[in-house]
């Protein structure tokens, strides 16, 4: 879970996720990764951490963006399964389980955001994304959505392909399985408005479109020269 200046819901974010999904497992963690926030959010999530030691908080010691925060959490994880989750709780950390339920072996499954309410560029974007996925042959209606489950053998395997810095970090978990021929299973998840802080605008949003489209291109040559890894399968 990535997290920028988000002191106003995100301990309500962390407690919801705690008491739906963690609680449920024996050994399960959150890693939380701090993209040098300016507000409280290190200081409140050390006072979460001090509390649980499920709670794993790492602070960057410049904010990077979005895409390298994720990148460190995906780095730390140490379970056989990663849940990727956003901070801003426009998706109710209780979907979880629709993902569980449908797991594939070796494989992806992701949620699919219902109701969403988002401005035009950012549904011409999540357009964009889909249409380059059915170019490789798999086509995904969400590739970029925040709220992934997959074997860390998965990330093991498409690591070395990934940029360090990239803008649509969740979209190259989605081409990079599509890639490999993982089997992707999609499930309906409902989006709603942010309970706390707000949102970034458009045009930030947009000034990463022509960064995001060349580094997919990239990443799409590393993958393809990139030998999978040893514990893949198809």
């Amino acid at each position: 879970m990535p997290a920028y200046n988000e002191e106003a819901g995100i301990e309500a974010v962390l407690d919801l996720l705690r008491a739906k999904v963690l609680d449920r497992f024996d050994d399960a963690e959150v890693i939380v990764v701090d993209d040098a926030s300016t507000d409280a959010t290190g200081t409140i999530l050390d006072g979460i951490s001090a509390e649980d030691p499920r709670v794993l908080t790492e602070h960057l010691p410049k904010n990077q963006g979005h895409g390298y925060a994720l990148r460190k959490g995906l780095d730390g994880a140490s379970g056989d399964w990663i849940f990727q989750i956003d901070s801003d709780d426009h998706i109710d950390a209780e979907a979880f389980w629709d993902l569980w339920a449908n797991k594939p072996s070796f494989g992806l499954v992701m949620g699919v955001r219902t109701g969403r309410r988002s401005s035009w560029f950012r549904r011409s974007l999540t357009g964009a994304l889909s249409a380059i996925t059915r170019v490789l042959g798999a086509p995904l209606q969400d590739p970029n959505v925040p709220f992934k489950l997959f074997p860390r053998e998965l990330w093991h395997d498409l690591e070395p392909a990934a940029p360090e810095m990239y803008s649509v970090p969740s979209a190259f978990i989605s081409f990079g399985a599509a890639l490999r021929r993982r089997p992707i299973i999609e499930i309906p998840v409902k989006f709603h408005d942010r309970r706390h802080g707000r949102s970034i605008g458009s045009a930030r949003v947009a000034a990463t479109a022509a960064l995001a489209c060349w580094e997919l291109t990239r990443f799409y040559f590393r993958v393809k020269r990139e030998p999978r890894s040893r514990t893949s399968k198809s």
